[in-house]
């Protein structure tokens, strides 16, 4: 599995609102003893949606996608989604892939809180397992995003032939 943990957080649109880690899956010890520090990796201070960050936690590479959930009477929610991944994965690729998958849900009006939470099992078994999921009736193709971003973006190495000196 390349990705170890996924990471929810979130900064309500709320007067005195405070990040706040609202998801974890699976279970993360160093969330109860480093609160803080997960949340200055997964959700920096001042960030904007659409700001996808690359941050260093331990032994693993953390790649956050911030993104909005709007609000009708307040000012719009801003979550985080994080993952953390072994520093040999090709972070790039997930980037991509995680901004597919904000994107197909925003177009289908399925960017909410809730509905994030109760999949978030779904969401980072595809994104680790490369396979397909469903999210309320509407398919996720992670197998086919993680072959076109893969085309697209990891050049291979010409077959060579013939001798060299």
């Amino acid at each position: 599995m390349a990705t170890e943990w996924a990471i929810f957080c979130k900064l309500g649109g709320h007067v005195n609102s405070k990040r706040e880690i609202i998801g974890v899956y699976p279970e993360f010890p160093d969330i109860i003893s480093e609160p803080n520090k997960i949340l200055d990796i997964c959700f920096p201070v001042g960030t904007k949606p659409g700001d996808f960050i690359l941050n260093k936690y331990n032994k693993f590479q953390v790649l956050s996608y911030i993104f909005k959930i709007p609000k009708t009477d307040e000012r719009d929610d801003l979550l985080s989604y994080s993952i953390l991944i072994e520093k040999k994965e090709k972070a790039f690729l997930y980037k991509f892939v995680m901004v597919e998958l904000f994107h197909i849900l925003e177009e289908n009006n399925m960017l909410s809180e809730e509905l994030l939470m109760e999949n978030q099992q779904k969401i980072y078994q595809g994104l680790n397992t490369e396979t397909d999921i469903d999210i309320n009736g509407i398919k996720i193709q992670f197998s086919k995003i993680f072959e076109d971003f893969r085309n697209k973006l990891i050049k291979k190495k010409p077959n060579l032939k013939g001798s060299f000196f």
